[in-house]
């Protein structure tokens, strides 16, 4: 077993990389570290949080397309319990990170996703500007978020 592994195993901390599809198909990738913590309570409270975050902004955008396909996204339970608007899809793929090596790879899928032919949203990963991967890759800090590099964590 790797020193990240019993780190992880002996802590009770575990990283989980975590996919969200909205309805169109854009892609959101995260990985947070959840200490002593269930995942699915940090998962719903990020996702609730950012839904409410990106409403708010689409509504000061103008952004009226958008919503209304977030709006007739929501289904009729949902409705019942005054729900507005369906951000997320209902489903979610979440992993335990508990090995450097699933970590890497989980990391490496979240900065070459957005260099797909699927997206092809830059030519690099580096260059993607909602990326970490120019963190991890070239050293430089994200402009926008604090990073704080695994090996630190683990």
């Amino acid at each position: 077993m790797n020193s990240l592994a019993q780190t992880a195993t002996q802590s009770s901390s575990l990283s989980f990389p975590v996919l969200h599809r909205l309805p169109q198909g854009t892609m959101q990738h995260k990985i947070f570290q959840a200490f002593r913590w269930k995942h699915s309570i940090i998962q719903s409270n990020g996702k609730r949080f950012l839904a409410y975050e990106i409403v708010k902004r689409l509504k000061n955008l103008n952004r009226n397309d958008i919503l209304l396909i977030l709006e007739n996204s929501v289904i009729p339970e949902e409705r019942e319990r005054k729900k507005k608007h369906r951000v997320f899809e209902r489903s979610s793929d979440i992993k335990a990170c508990i090995t450097g090596k699933f970590l890497l790879q989980k990391l490496d899928y979240i900065h070459c996703n957005p260099i797909s032919k699927k997206w092809h949203l830059a030519a690099i990963p580096e260059e993607y500007p909602h990326s970490s991967a120019a963190f991890y890759e070239l050293n430089i800090l994200h402009q926008k978020i604090s990073l704080t590099h695994y090996d630190d964590v683990c």
